[in-house]
């Protein structure tokens, strides 16, 4: 680990970060598995018959929504981190951000086309504001603002949203 980034972070909140990514990929990929599972027992309850596809409830859209923007800022700011750390580590972080979040807002795009929904096509105020200061930032400063903005912070406010929707969501799919 460079010199530079411990100075960034502290070993606990990095620690405790990848607690957070942990955490976020597991129940990412037990949402996915609990999605199969419900697919396949209502496939066999409907073979032969054709299943229409329900309206989402005004909730269930507004969370979809939130979940487009939440993946497009980590997507935005992680392509910025990419082009503008001069750490290896943080670029890294930022590339797997990226790709982590990138398939996250396909996969969303895909059920939204299914729902027959549109999406957001750009982040809201809010976060565009964040990028807008992000993208000012240059050297030490960009990196913990970086890791601080689209690390700890939107992990949690991520990681918030998908239980919000685990837990309220009407549609199965969802």
């Amino acid at each position: 680990m460079s010199k530079q980034f411990t100075k960034l972070r502290p070993a606990s909140l990095v620690l405790s970060f990848a607690g957070l990514l942990f955490a976020y990929q597991a129940h990412a990929e037990e949402s996915s598995m609990s999605g199969i599972q419900k697919s396949q027992s209502a496939g066999a309850s409907s073979q032969g018959s054709t299943v229409a596809v329900m309206k989402l409830t005004t909730e269930d859209e507004k969370m979809m929504h939130d979940l487009a923007r939440a993946s497009m800022t980590e997507i935005n700011e992680g392509k910025l981190a990419e082009k503008k750390s001069e750490n290896e580590q943080v670029k890294s972080f930022a590339k797997k951000m990226v790709d982590d979040h990138t398939k996250a807002l396909d996969d969303l795009i895909t059920l939204a086309k299914d729902k027959g929904i549109s999406l957001p096509t750009e982040a809201d105020a809010r976060q565009q504001a964040m990028e807008k200061k992000l993208s000012k930032l240059t050297g030490a400063q960009f990196d913990r603002q970086y890791l601080d903005q689209a690390g700890s912070r939107a992990h949690r406010e991520t990681h918030q949203l998908l239980q919000r929707v685990s837990n309220r969501a009407k549609d199965a799919d969802l």
